[in-house]
């Protein structure tokens, strides 16, 4: 976000990190609190070998999750309410939950 504003791409840039100890099995991202993207990770099971034998993992596949456009301005009666679940969702997730992640 810094490197957009010393470019001049955006006037203005504040980024804040946290972290939280949830897995994560979804991505979210909320731009301007107008429009919302969510995907669900699909989760794959591999086998490891270990010494003390074969041992079962998920991988959560973040990479492969599709992601759905919600947005305040589509027209469509669930997107307004859907967005505003999902702020208070993240809201409370950043107030509760999260810590500031050390730099």
């Amino acid at each position: 976000m810094q490197e957009l504003a010393s470019l001049g791409l955006i006037q203005d840039a504040d980024v804040q990190i946290r972290a939280h100890g949830c897995p994560p099995l979804f991505k979210l991202y909320i731009l301007n609190d107008e429009d919302v993207f969510f995907g669900f990770y699909p989760i794959t099971r591999h086998t490891i070998p270990l010494a003390s034998g074969p041992r079962d993992i998920y991988d959560l596949m973040g990479k492969d999750a599709v992601v759905f456009h919600h947005s305040v301005h589509s027209g469509q009666p669930a997107d307004p309410p859907y967005i505003e679940q999902t702020r208070a969702w993240f809201g409370a997730m950043w107030d509760n939950i999260s810590y500031e992640f050390p730099a």
